[in-house]
């Protein structure tokens, strides 16, 4: 019966890991202030998969093929010296992502989250060279962050998804609870520019 129960945890863990990885939350985020305002869906739609191909597609296509590679050992890149390179491809997308939302004038929500993005990345990356900070904690409390920025004090159920993220990597033993309380607390202090 306890092994039943350690296999379900683990499977659920490993689902709220998985739909709950940074790629997937910042998707989620740009389609959120990237439709903030009076945007048309054209350019929501223009907008939220243009960025969305260059920030989350192109980082984890790379990640995909280091792992096909034998590079690194799975794509939540679990051991810190794996994730020099694909922070490294992160970092210049966000950098392309930052001069490409300022030139064609993206709505202005946009260009910050963008930017706070890029801020964040810097931020995890720099952590990273020491100490093997969570990745997926920063992302779901940046995506938190940006929906109550975008909704206001209704959207406080999605504080939850921080817990829910942080507890999941916890029972994987991806991370101790310092890296996730510190990766959720970068996360919602960045989010605070928006």
């Amino acid at each position: 019966m306890m092994l039943i129960l350690s296999r379900r945890r683990t499977t659920i863990a490993r689902w709220c890991s998985d739909v709950g990885s940074p790629p997937v939350f910042t998707v989620l985020a740009l389609a959120l202030t990237a439709s903030a305002g009076n945007a048309t869906l054209g350019s929501v739609v223009a907008w939220s998969l243009g960025l969305s191909l260059l920030v989350a597609a192109v980082p984890l296509v790379y990640v995909m093929w280091l792992v096909q590679r034998g590079k690194v050992t799975d794509i939540h890149l679990p051991h810190r010296r794996e994730r020099t390179g694909p922070i490294a491809v992160t970092l210049l997308t966000l950098v392309g992502a930052v001069a490409a939302v300022h030139a064609l004038d993206a709505p202005e929500l946009l260009q910050r989250f963008v930017a706070v993005c890029l801020a964040q990345s810097l931020l995890l990356g720099i952590v990273t060279l020491w100490w093997k900070i969570s990745f997926h904690a920063a992302a779901t409390a940046l995506f938190v962050g940006t929906t109550l920025a975008v909704f206001g004090a209704v959207a406080a159920p999605a504080l939850l998804l921080i817990p829910l993220i942080g507890w999941a990597r916890l029972a994987l033993h991806r991370h101790t609870l310092a890296q996730v309380v510190a990766g959720g607390s970068v996360g919602l202090i960045v989010s605070m520019w928006l």
